[in-house]
This record gives structure tokens, C-alpha cells and sequence, in this order.
């Protein structure tokens, strides 16, 4: 199941990506071009980066390739050193849930409005992304704490003192 989801999200965001790409062409072809500039595009370009922010976190976090400074803390006793990686990842957490919340609140703030230039789309849309990304990235980081509480040596590319352990 978690193998299909992610391969879902990875599909939504590649395509978001293209459509991205087309929209933002579209947007200089109007601009430089033709002379007369498309307001939404501009919305539109806006609103799929932040999809596209949104479901990636998911992903990289799905890969564990989020960026991490292990250097000192690889030099650390291994309690400690996990520790610190449960921090870091509570924290990570704890950064989503209030992202989470947030959102719920501002989808209820603004159902009311709606873009300028695609007048069909509440302002809400922007903040979607979010009630789908988070939980995910959630899900990923509270796996990745089990993973590291179950491995004696979590992150590390060798055994911590070479061979002799």
C-alpha cells in the first residue's frame, strides 16, 4: 500500500511539475511575445509550486533525503546520537502538525474568497496541499524514528570505528 501511495504521489508531482513548466512557458510567450500578460498563469504557476513544495516534502521524506547534519553528531556516543535523531525527528513532527492545524484554520478563514483570476477557485486551494503533504510526511518520519530506535547504528554509512567493532 505505502509503495502505491508514494508512487501516486511521485506520479501527482512529476506531473504538477510539467504542467508547471508548460503554464510558466505559456506565461513568457504572453509576456515577451504577444505583449499581453495572462494573470492566470501567474495564479496558476503559483498554486502548483506549492503543490509541487507540499508533496515533495512527502517525498523526500518518503526517501529519507532530507538534508541532515550528521557530521558532529555522528562523533557522538550512539544514545546520544539517537536521541538527537528522535529530537530532530519529534520536532519535524511536531513543525507538521502545527502546519496541519494551520491550514485547517485558514481553509476556514478564507472559504469565502476566491482568486481574482480564476474566479471558479476559492483561496482555499492553496492550503490543500498541506492537509495531503503533512500527514504523509508524518507518517514517513514516525517510520523513520522506528527504523532508527530498531538499528543499532541508524544513518551511518560504516560502523562507527572502522572494522575492529
Amino acid at each position: 500500500m505505502k509503495k502505491y501511495l508514494f508512487k501516486l504521489n511521485n506520479a501527482i508531482t512529476v506531473f504538477m511539475f510539467i504542467v508547471l513548466v508548460a503554464v510558466v512557458f505559456w506565461q513568457v510567450i504572453c509576456r515577451f511575445v504577444l505583449e499581453i500578460p495572462s494573470a492566470w498563469s501567474e495564479e496558476l504557476a503559483r498554486l502548483l509550486v506549492v503543490w509541487i513544495t507540499y508533496l515533495g516534502i512527502a517525498e523526500v521524506e518518503a526517501k529519507r533525503d532530507g538534508i541532515r547534519t550528521l557530521f558532529i553528531i555522528q562523533k557522538l556516543p550512539i544514545p546520544i546520537y539517537k536521541a538527537l535523531l528522535f529530537l530532530s525527528s519529534l520536532t519535524a513532527i511536531i513543525l507538521h502538525v502545527c502546519l496541519f492545524i494551520g491550514a485547517i484554520k485558514q481553509i476556514q478563514t478564507n472559504s469565502a474568497y476566491y482568486l481574482s483570476s480564476l474566479p471558479f477557485l476559492s483561496r482555499t486551494v492553496f492550503y490543500y496541499p498541506i492537509l495531503v503533504g503533512s500527514p504523509l510526511a508524518i507518517w514517513m518520519i514516525a517510520e523513520e524514528i522506528v527504523d532508527n530506535l530498531k538499528q543499532p547504528y541508524p544513518l551511518f554509512e560504516e560502523v562507527p570505528g572502522g572494522e575492529d567493532q
